[in-house]
C-alpha cells in the first residue's frame, strides 16, 4: 500500500543532470484557459511513502464534477523489496476541457481512490502586456 502525502500540478517538470526537478508553471489556485473547447497538457507531481512491500500498480485520472473521466492512465508498477520508503511520481496528463469545471485528479491504488489535487479550471482573459517600453535601458547613467 502507497500513502500519498502531497501534490503539484504545473506546467512542465524539467530534469536536471544532478537528478533534480524544475518545476515549472506550477499552479497554485485556479487553472486559466483562453477558450472551450481547451487541450491541457499539464504534469502532476505527487510524492509519499511506501507502506508495504509488493508490486503496486495504480492508474491515474482526472474527473469533472459530473464523474466524467476526461483523462485515465494506468501508472507502470515495480515490485518494492521495503517498506517506509518515500517515493516521487511525475505524470504527465493531457485532456481535453469542454466547459469551465472543477477538475479533480485522483490515483487509484488497485483497492481505493485518492484525491491528489482539486482545481477550478476558469476561462480567463489575458492580462495586457506590460509597459516594456518604460522598462527598456535608455543607455543613460
Amino acid at each position: 500500500m502507497v500513502k500519498y502525502e502531497s501534490a503539484v500540478i504545473c506546467e512542465y517538470v524539467r530534469y536536471e543532470w544532478d537528478g533534480k526537478l524544475v518545476l515549472i508553471g506550477v499552479f497554485t489556485g485556479d487553472i486559466g484557459i483562453q477558450s472551450v473547447p481547451q487541450k491541457l497538457s499539464l504534469f502532476v507531481y505527487a510524492d509519499g511513502q511506501v507502506l508495504e512491500g509488493g508490486v503496486h500498480s495504480s492508474t491515474i485520472k482526472v474527473v469533472d464534477t459530473t464523474g466524467g473521466v476526461l483523462y485515465t492512465n494506468p501508472v507502470p508498477s515495480a515490485p518494492i523489496n521495503f517498506i517506509i520508503a518515500r517515493f516521487a511520481q511525475v505524470f504527465n496528463i493531457e485532456f481535453v476541457v469542454q466547459r469551465q469545471d472543477t477538475i479533480s485528479i485522483i490515483v487509484n491504488d488497485g483497492q481505493h481512490d485518492h484525491i491528489l489535487m482539486t482545481r477550478e479550471v476558469k476561462i480567463m482573459s489575458l492580462p495586457p502586456s506590460p509597459p516594456w517600453g518604460i522598462l527598456a535601458p535608455t543607455g543613460k547613467v
